[in-house]
């Protein structure tokens, strides 16, 4: 059929009066689309992690410490990964349990995270009434950032040991004593590891600080002591305490020469403490995944290496569904150790 012309002015007019209000309805269809679609974006803005909001780390360790410059150089390189400010925040006490029961009670939203390490979140928990959380029950682990050795020392003097061999041996002949600095502290486990893998007791000395404790070796009134390579190399170094052996699975490229507790001792063995983030738990899943790549990509960093490196950090990278692996898996040798150990705190 052909199409018919509208030529009356009043049938003109109805077909304008139409098409006006077949544009005012396309137009309102278009207003209903485009503020479904801001409510949408303003909705994804405000999921999105993080939103300019100061993100905090928290060491419970005091300033200046090993954990301390840890975590202040992994937060710069963080901060250039969110692009967000990553904030320090020093909660010292109970060995870092008093940090570590403030992040577990924090909001669950990312912007707080603890700095654990294996002292804080896996072996003082599992010793210490006095800790109110649970690694896996209270915490997110959002990724693990490295493992630090430690050494065992001896005074530098004539009449010491010159082998751990040598040591061990005295061990047998007659009580030797041996520091750490404090009742619980991963040198003191170290050091009950070490005599009950070899059959020897001595006995346990506890100090308030690793300054203190190590100044009484180097006077002589130590037999031993394990402690953290960043305590305990500048002493060795300027010749005032001799390094038996590291803790470590393999020797130290600072020290090529001083061997492995492993070697020395003649069976596997390695005491080596970890250090990661840890988000309170109910964190979600999209933010502390945000927050683990931040976090691998920052150890990625050259510069980031190099700091790690001069505090002998070792490399140990793990994403949160790795590092919460990893934290199921030594709970149960750690409880082992315990039970048969005569290892004891808040007594």
């Amino acid at each position: 059929m052909a199409n018919l012309r509208c030529t009356d002015p009043l049938c003109k007019a109805l077909q304008g009066r139409e098409s006006g209000r077949r544009r005012a309805l396309r137009n309102r269809g278009f207003a209903v689309l485009l503020g479904l679609a801001c409510v949408a974006a303003g909705g994804l803005a405000r999921a999105e992690f993080p939103d300019g909001k100061p993100v905090k780390i928290v060491v419970g360790f005091g300033p200046g410490t090993g954990s301390d410059v840890q975590a202040r150089a992994l937060a710069e390189a963080m901060s250039r990964e969110l692009a967000a400010p990553v904030i320090v925040e020093n909660r010292p006490g109970a060995a870092g349990m008093l940090g570590a029961t403030a992040v577990a009670a924090a909001a669950p939203d990312g912007y707080t995270l603890a700095f654990g390490t294996t002292t804080s979140m896996v072996t003082l928990p599992l010793l210490s009434r006095n800790a109110k959380y649970d690694a896996l029950r209270d915490f997110a682990p959002v990724a693990a950032l490295g493992k630090a050795p430690f050494v065992v020392m001896v005074p530098n003097k004539p009449d010491a040991p010159a082998t751990l061999a040598d040591l061990l041996g005295r061990a047998k002949l007659r009580q030797l004593n041996y520091g750490s600095i404090g009742n619980g502290s991963f040198g003191h486990l170290a050091s009950a590891r070490l005599l009950q893998a070899t059959g020897n007791t001595a006995v346990h000395v506890p100090y308030k600080s690793s300054p203190q404790e190590l100044q009484d070796l180097a006077a002589g009134n130590l037999d031993f002591a394990i402690d953290s390579t960043t305590a305990g190399l500048p002493l060795v170094r300027n010749g005032l305490l001799r390094a038996l052996a590291v803790t470590s699975a393999a020797r130290l490229a600072s020290m090529p020469e001083v061997p492995t507790v492993a070697e020395s001792i003649g069976q596997p063995f390695e005491h080596t403490v970890w250090t990661g983030l840890l988000a309170p738990a109910r964190t979600p899943e999209a933010v502390v995944d945000r927050l683990s790549k931040a976090a691998a990509a920052a150890l990625r960093n050259p510069d980031l290496q190099a700091r790690n490196a001069t505090m002998e950090l070792q490399p140990f990278a793990l994403d949160a569904t790795g590092f919460a692996a990893h934290l199921r898996s030594e709970l149960p040798a750690w409880r082992a150790f315990f039970a048969r150990s005569e290892i004891r705190i808040d007594e």
